[in-house]
């Protein structure tokens, strides 16, 4: 489009811009232009004026000369500063020029008349009106001066009769052309300016596209619309910014566009700067034959707002028409308006029947009074509360209702028709009415129940009822229960928690819960009480059952103690400390590890055989007290079996530990006087740290393999367990050789998991996912062989294998489809990692932006120059880039800025806690916000159930991927997921319950 242009018009070859007309830079610039020209016309035509009394031609050629270096300097003066009026002291001086002219020529001739004529043009021009006539007394003087000389006055008074006249008119009328000149200029100007204003405060926004959709021009409207600055879009494919779900249609108005002056209009959503899509209405002309606009201008106005309401009057309406509830509309004299589906059911009506009749044929005799009174008070404007009534169906029987009736206001706020809505509520009738019939009975077993139980309110914890076995069993008197709180027969120490259970609505529940009671005469029980929550004589209660377990859980007690603990010393048996060391594995509270000692008593066997069996547990139950007494707070002392003991540190390094078994070794070699004798003993320790990952049973094999190393070196000592290099290389070669053949033999295969748009449930694109087919294991997950291949570097020849193999699989699919692969940390440190992918993709003939490379954190953060380089070098390829178990490593706004990434992938367990977690929840929708803020697309991995799926939807994720989609399996199986139905999309026609 061509715009109006500041100032004059522009010359085509030397882009030479000139002034404006009739400002000062105008007239300066045509005075230069005219001394220098009648400079250099007197100075060529001074050699040839006839010879005669009073001509001097080196006078002659001395004006001319002085005329035109006038012109120069007169040219080089800053106009642009003055105003125009600044350029009248120029008169006098042209005037001065031609008076010297003529005094040196003579007399009067046609240059004489044609000087003066050229003259009063230039003030005519340059000047308003007036201005020739103002200077009439300098044209006088101008041509009756040279008389006084030449002696020739009759000669110029007939010359001035002549000449005076015509100049003036002259000036008149070239200052009267000019005038006009001037005010049409600023009528164009100030048509141009209004133009202008239109365009910039348009709500509109209007765009200019070439033939090819490359954008030329937008409005400054696309400010306050998109977001956009007016010029960061120039140059860039206007298709670029339309969703791809509406690309076909904008492309097929673009091709109807042939014959010149043709419009066209669609709706489409355009991408917001920010991210987000706007629904337009697009206007488009095609204006490629007007050499102003050359292009096609495009009208985008903003209709997303128009859209939301439309979706929300459908959503209503759908609402309406699949309402449980009969929904009708009647107006003031009680004609049916509206009936829907539920209504249908209900009555046995069709709408057809019913809208447009009296809605008293469906009321009953008994209740017109009542219904009459309803009217008239919701014609009153009155919001009336759901009353409980019964109307009447088309076969006859009444059916009871819930019934809501509000008024509907016309523009004026009165009211004009009614909304009535009902539901059937037989069965809740019925339900209470069984309810009352009930309660007789329930009160009769309550009282004969043999069974402690009792009533309280919820709000005052006060007791409502109790039965008499609760007053025989817990010793008070039934007034005194109803005179005591649920608190009073807690012990105090227990009184928080119930009522921190209270707060947290645990009253009520069915299953059963432990507690403590404190009957009268202050003894205290264990009982087990099973609630129920209810309504009881007006309150809102519970009702409690009561079992006492005192003597139970006594036993139990008893018999727990026995199965974890050691006979003989009372330590923990190796059952019990083999939980302890799970359970101290999974809390790790501070710096230190969890360190586990085992100790076993050199030469035990033979205190057995020489003092007897009696005396070696004598001894053992010595050594239990002194490991018990050597030992901290906290820690955990057992014996497994036989003379072996074992210790728990928590929390402990490794140095700490060694000064304890350090402290152990005397403790246990000091010399025991056990049955009258004096016995010493010494013992080997072990020691095993914990580490990442250990198990409790790995743990207690490092400490046995230590603790046999020590025995082994002479015992009475302690040793630290040292990980078997050796073997770990040994098994880590074994299996480094089994891959590289694995790679020699095509034993590696891809699977592919569908990942499916939540808008439309359609199958965008898949993830490649590499699989091990073991002659003699069978298909090994990646998990089990992918570390191996990392630390053997195998893993980059194994990730140029996967790239060739999916980009050749992958591209002959849909255009549309992407390819999701993952790029280990040694890959993206490979050299060679960005022609490998240029290879891939030249070989394949996927198309770059089809591809996305998959990278983990960790991977981002290792390296993060040489990585951003390498990125760099693949995102100019054409492929995308996401950052693959997104939310569980560094997770930090700022690499999301500075690494050139497209797409965040969700790491599955957070999605595995939805819709349940609140806290997960939370964090998918903190991920979404971020990415649509940094212009991110989203995909929610490990979708497994349609709960999940839904949650996503409601969120606004992009894509999700999960076992509830598809499982990862061979390529045939994932185009069969891609082109059948989308049985896991049929969910999302339920209407979507935000939290």
């Amino acid at each position: 489009m061509r715009l109006p242009q500041r100032g004059a018009t522009l010359f085509a070859s030397g882009r030479l811009q000139l002034p404006e007309f009739g400002t000062a830079k105008m007239a300066g610039l045509l005075s230069s232009v005219l001394f220098c020209l009648c400079g250099l016309l007197v100075t060529g035509l001074a050699p040839l004026i006839p010879a005669g009394p009073h001509v001097h031609p080196l006078g002659l050629v001395a004006v001319g000369l002085i005329a035109a270096l006038s012109g120069i300097v007169i040219g080089a003066l800053p106009w642009e500063r003055w105003e125009r009026s600044s350029s009248l002291w120029l008169i006098p001086l042209a005037l001065a020029l031609i008076s010297l002219h003529n005094l040196f020529a003579g007399d009067n001739g046609l240059r004489y008349d044609v000087f003066f004529f050229v003259v009063y043009v230039w003030i005519g021009l340059m000047h308003p009106s007036g201005t020739a006539l103002k200077s009439a007394p300098l044209l006088v003087i101008a041509y009756l001066g040279p008389g006084f000389v030449v002696h020739d006055l009759g000669t110029l008074a007939g010359g001035l009769s002549y000449a005076l006249p015509v100049c003036l008119l002259v000036g008149e009328c070239a200052s009267l052309v000019a005038s006009r000149l001037l005010a049409t200029e600023a009528a164009v100007r100030g048509s141009e300016r209004r133009l202008r204003a239109l365009v910039e405060k348009s709500s509109d926004v209007i765009s200019v596209l070439d033939a090819d959709a490359i954008i030329r021009w937008d409005s400054p409207s696309i400010r306050d619309v998109f977001g956009y600055d007016t010029t960061e879009r120039i140059g860039t494919d206007g298709l670029g910014y339309v969703h791809p779900d509406d690309l076909a249609t904008a492309r097929q108005t673009l091709a109807s566009l042939h014959a010149p002056d043709a419009i066209a209009t669609v709706e489409v959503r355009v991408r917001h700067a920010n991210g987000a899509w706007r629904w337009c209405e697009a206007r488009v002309r095609n204006l490629m034959h007007d050499p102003a606009v050359n292009g096609l201008v495009v009208n985008y106005t903003d209709v997303t707002e128009r859209h939301h309401a439309e979706g929300v009057r459908r959503q209503l309406a759908a609402i309406v028409a699949s309402s449980s509830d009969a929904i009708l509309g009647e107006d003031l004299d009680g004609t049916v308006l509206s009936w829907n589906g539920a209504a249908e059911r209900m009555y046995g009506y069709t709408a057809a029947e019913m809208v447009g009749s009296d809605i008293r044929r469906l009321v009953p005799d008994e209740r017109l009074d009542e219904r009459d009174e309803l009217m008239r008070r919701a014609r009153e404007g009155e919001r009336l509360p759901p009353i409980e009534t019964q109307r009447k169906r088309r076969d006859g029987t009444l059916v009871d209702v819930s019934l809501s009736l509000s008024p509907i206001l016309d523009g004026n706020g009165k009211v004009a028709a009614f909304a009535a809505i009902a539901r059937d509520v037989t069965e809740q009738t019925r339900a209470r009415q069984a309810l009352a019939d009930s309660e007789a009975s329930f009160r009769l077993l309550f009282a004969a129940n043999p069974q402690p139980m009792w009533v309280y309110d919820l709000s005052t914890l006060e007791f409502l009822e109790v039965n008499e076995a609760a007053v025989r069993h817990y010793g008070y008197s039934r007034e005194q229960f109803l005179g005591l709180l649920i608190t009073d027969i807690r012990p105090g120490e227990d009184v928080a928690p119930l009522l921190d259970g209270l707060a947290g609505g645990s009253a009520g529940r069915s299953e059963t819960d432990s507690w403590r009671h404190l009957l009268a005469d202050g003894r205290i029980i264990d009982v087990e009480i099973t609630s129920h929550r209810l309504e009881f004589a007006g309150h809102d209660a519970v009702l409690v059952a009561i079992k006492d377990v005192t003597d139970r859980n006594a036993l139990d007690a008893q018999l727990r103690h026995q199965a974890f603990h050691d006979s003989l010393t009372g330590l923990s048996n190796r059952a019990l400390f083999h939980d302890r060391v799970e359970h101290a594995l999974g809390r790790r509270l501070g710096a230190g590890s969890s360190v586990v000692l085992l100790l076993d008593l050199d030469r035990f066997k033979l205190v057995n055989d020489s003092l007897g069996h009696a005396v070696g547990d004598e001894m053992l139950v010595e050594v239990a007290r002194r490991l018990e007494d050597a030992v901290r707070l906290g820690d955990t002392v057992a014996r497994l079996g036989g003379d072996e003991f074992a210790i728990l540190l928590e929390d402990c390094p490794e140095g700490r530990a060694e000064q304890q078994a350090a402290r152990l070794l005397p403790a246990l070699s000091t010399p025991m006087v056990i049955g009258g004798q004096q016995v010493t003993g010494t013992a080997s320790i072990g020691i095993a740290v914990a580490t990442h990952g250990i198990t409790a049973g790995d743990l207690l094999r490092n400490a046995d393999v230590a603790m046999y190393r020590a025995k082994a070196v002479g015992g009475g000592r302690y040793e630290v367990f040292q990980p078997a290099m050796y073997a770990a290389a040994l098994r880590q070669m074994e299996l480094s050789a089994a891959l590289r053949h694995a790679l020699d033999g095509d034993q590696f295969i891809l699977h592919y998991q569908p990942i499916v748009s939540l808008g439309d449930g359609d199958v965008v694109g898949v993830e490649a996912l590499l699989r091990w087919s073991h002659p003699e294991l069978g298909l090994l997950d990646p998990a089990e062989f992918i570390p191996v291949a990392e630390d053997s570097g195998l893993i980059v020849a194994i990730g140029a294998w996967v790239l060739r193999e999916a980009c050749t699989t992958v591209g002959h699919w849909n255009p549309g489809g992407s390819l999701n692969v993952n790029l280990s940390g040694r890959q993206l440190a490979d050299p060679n990692i960005v022609e490998q992918v240029r290879d891939a993709l030249a070989a394949s003939g996927l198309a770059p932006q089809r591809l996305t490379l998959e990278i983990t954190e960790s991977v981002l953060m290792h390296d993060s120059e040489a990585n951003m380089r390498r990125l760099v070098r693949l995102r100019e390829l054409g492929v995308r880039l996401a950052i693959d178990d997104f939310g569980i490593g560094y997770s930090s706004l700022a690499y999301l800025r500075a690494f050139p990434v497209d797409e965040l992938k969700i790491d599955k367990s957070f999605i595995a806690a939805i819709p349940q977690d609140d806290d997960a929840l939370a964090v998918v929708q903190t991920i979404l916000q971020l990415a649509r803020s940094l212009g991110l697309r989203v995909v929610a991995e490990g979708v497994e159930t349609a709960a999940q799926y839904l949650a996503l939807r409601a969120l606004g994720t992009d894509l999700v991927q999960g076992f509830y989609l598809a499982r990862p399996g061979l390529w045939a199986d994932a185009l069969d997921a891609a082109r059948g139905p989308r049985s896991w999309h049929l969910v999302s026609q339920l209407p979507v319950v935000s939290r």
